[in-house]
């Protein structure tokens, strides 16, 4: 089972996708896909530890340095942490992988866009909040190599996986037919709830981030 979660435009016409496949981990894989502009496949990998889950949710191309960088998650226990990571855009050699442990519940980054003065990154998805028992939006801030303070290291290794795929796509389409919808609005009070703190990676698998 492999997916495609995210296209961005390359500058020589070609695009760059990014999602996740069980081709060689059943548990599950990031899948990182370059095509040039006829849609011939340059390269094509997976990248993962054996036994946990990694999930790539969006991606960026980088001109600065013509890098790919993607954020995700990365479950290897009984919650998933909040990943963000470079690769090269020559062959999808990963540059730094960022991993960023909560071990109150799941987290999950879901888009992020590159950031200026400082140069770094924006990440938005999902943060579990044990003060709310509930989940709650996260905006995460890193610097140019994926650090929020300079105590965050790299914590994991991927193994590159390179993907040898090959097939016919099938399109099928079906009639829809038009809805109206009604919208009622009920006002109602809106409850604010401040949680925000340092967020401090780690080094190491097993330490935990403070929220």
């Amino acid at each position: 089972h492999s997916e495609g979660k995210k296209i961005v435009a390359l500058p020589d016409g070609g695009f760059a996708v990014t999602g996740s496949s069980t081709a060689f981990d059943p548990a599950g894989d990031i899948y990182l896909l370059r095509v040039t502009s006829g849609g011939a496949v340059v390269w094509q990998n997976t990248y993962g530890s054996m036994g946990a889950t990694e999930r790539s949710e969006s991606l960026i191309f980088q001109t600065s340095d013509a890098t790919l960088v993607l954020t995700g998650s990365l479950k290897a226990a009984a919650t998933e942490d909040v990943l963000v990571t470079k690769v090269t855009l020559a062959a999808g050699t990963p540059v730094w992988i960022k991993r960023f442990p909560n071990v109150s519940g799941a987290d999950n980054g879901y888009d992020l866009k590159e950031a200026g003065t400082p140069a770094g990154y924006s990440v938005t998805g999902r943060f579990f909040n044990s003060s709310s028992t509930g989940d709650d939006v996260m905006f995460l801030k890193t610097n140019s190599v994926g650090n929020v303070t300079s105590v965050c290291q790299d914590s994991i290794v991927y193994q590159v996986r390179p993907g040898q795929w090959s097939g016919n796509c099938a399109r099928q389409t079906m009639p829809l037919s038009d809805v109206i919808i009604t919208p009622v609005v009920n006002n109602p009070s809106p409850l604010t709830r401040s949680f925000c703190g340092s967020l401090t990676g780690v080094n190491g698998n097993t330490e935990t981030a403070s929220h």
